[in-house]
């Protein structure tokens, strides 16, 4: 029994380690983007090997305009109103919406424009 337990252990620090050593190499590929567009294309490419069966719609919207601009195009339906936020969540830095079939995020960043990431379903699948 103790040494079941101890293989189970052993194949969960294993994966796990598989899984750190992902994302260090994803974040080290970030931090080498150059462009708002390359960071949104390598930002999707770690984000969807977490949630392999996701579309991935990035935009960002400058603090002087009231649209959003599409950085990665994932084919997501309707992400400008998905991004919209309740009255009292607009003034937030960071806020997450979740429906039944996406979950939304939108960060203020520190110039004052802001960035959002919409994560949807695929028609059949569950993020």
């Amino acid at each position: 029994m103790a040494t079941r337990k101890r293989m189970s252990q052993d194949i969960l620090a294993d994966h796990l380690s598989r899984q750190i050593e992902s994302l260090q190499d994803a974040f080290r590929k970030l931090s080498k983007a150059a462009t708002l567009k390359d960071l949104g294309s390598q930002f999707v490419d770690v984000v969807q090997r977490m949630f392999p069966a996701a579309i991935i719609d990035i935009l960002y919207r400058p603090a002087d305009s009231t649209q959003w601009q599409t950085v990665i195009n994932g084919g997501a339906k309707g992400t400008e109103e998905l991004l919209a936020l309740p009255r009292k969540k607009a003034s937030s830095s960071c806020s997450l919406h979740e429906t039944s079939k996406s979950i939304c995020i939108v960060q203020r960043l520190v110039d004052k424009s802001t960035i959002g990431m919409v994560l949807a379903r695929k028609s059949s699948t569950i993020i």
